[in-house]
């Protein structure tokens, strides 16, 4: 009994001790003020490149900007060649025919022509230059297909204003259309109409040929 006594004394003792020294060596001192910031640091790399982002939507169409001022004139062109002088008692219609009025006798066609006054009528020139070959070549009317009595022939006469063809077969039959005779191909019709103050000028004019009418009458698109 007097073991376990002697035990347990030196057991509070040690225990004593022991807090008495943690309680004279322990201290909390109060926490100091905040040092300064530290000098900055290098600047790191240049990080890897990131993926282009998707196009964003087309922007609204601005609005249109003021009409800026007239420029300046240009200069004035070099003056044209002057044309071959014309004639302006001479008068030219040109008509393509591929329907024609059917007679009892014969094939006819109606064409108006503006330029045939009643002077010319009467007193000046009215003659027809017919193409059986798409314009390459013209014939004086009247124009014989062939001799009689076998053959056709082309033939006109004139009113005021108007010119009227006829197709006429050489052995008083009918006969077939201008149009069936030439496969189809329209007949090109050039009339010349001379006013009487001109004629007495080509007298010695052969005004049946027509190379020579469009040489003396200065018609180059005749």
């Amino acid at each position: 009994m007097k073991e376990a006594f002697r035990k347990f004394l030196v057991l509070g003792t040690i225990t004593l001790v022991l807090t008495t020294l943690l309680t004279n060596c322990t201290k909390i001192d109060p926490i100091g003020p905040i040092g300064p910031d530290g000098a900055k640091g290098a600047t790191g790399g240049t990080g890897a490149t990131g993926l282009a982002g998707s196009t964003g939507s087309t922007g609204a169409t601005g609005i249109t900007g003021v009409t800026g001022s007239t420029g300046a004139t240009g200069t004035t062109g070099a003056t044209g060649v002057t044309g071959t002088t014309g004639n302006a008692n001479v008068k030219v219609n040109i008509d393509t025919v591929s329907n024609w009025t059917t007679g009892s006798t014969n094939y006819s066609t109606y064409l108006f022509v503006h330029a045939l006054t009643k002077s010319i009528q009467d007193s000046g020139l009215v003659n027809v230059f017919v193409s059986l070959d798409s314009g390459r070549t013209y014939q004086n009317l009247p124009y014989f297909t062939s001799v009689q009595p076998s053959g056709y022939q082309l033939s006109f006469n004139t009113n005021f204003n108007s010119v009227n063809i006829f197709w006429t077969a050489n052995n008083g039959t009918l006969g077939v259309s201008p149009s069936t005779y030439y496969n189809n191909s329209a007949l090109i019709f050039k009339i010349l109409c001379v006013a009487p103050s001109n004629m007495p000028l080509y007298k010695n004019v052969n005004l049946k040929n027509y190379n020579e009418v469009k040489r003396v009458f200065h018609l180059d698109g005749f």
